[in-house]
């Protein structure tokens, strides 16, 4: 069997897009991809609607999932990296070997899940 490859989520906080694409990502994963995420400037904790919606939604387990800064990573050689916001994007430093780099603006989910939350 190959080694997985290694994916990395990139937003600004770390607390709710790119952990949302960490958790389904995992899920989805099928041994097939290391998912990870990170921020350029994490929030101390992940938002916590975000988790009760990963746990109660989608029925992912949350319990491992924190934010965490991209220089946590400064030496994994990921094989792909997707930011998703734009200054995530605009800041994103280089990563060691020659990752696939994308990006998928997403919408804030810290934002819609407040609306949600409120509503």
């Amino acid at each position: 069997m190959s080694k997985p490859f290694k994916l990395l989520f990139v937003c600004t906080g770390n607390s709710a897009r790119s952990i949302f694409a960490e958790s389904i990502g995992r899920a989805l994963a099928c041994g097939q991809f290391e998912v990870d995420s990170a921020g350029s400037d994490p929030k101390p904790a992940p938002n916590p609607i975000a988790l009760k919606v990963l746990e109660e939604k989608f029925r992912n387990p949350v319990h491992d999932l924190r934010s965490k800064s991209w220089e946590e990573f400064a030496d994994t050689e990921f094989d792909v990296v997707i930011t998703l916001c734009d200054k995530a994007k605009e800041t994103c430093p280089v990563s060691p070997g020659q990752p696939i780099l994308a990006h998928w603006e997403s919408p804030d989910r810290a934002i819609l899940l407040a609306a949600v939350r409120e509503g």
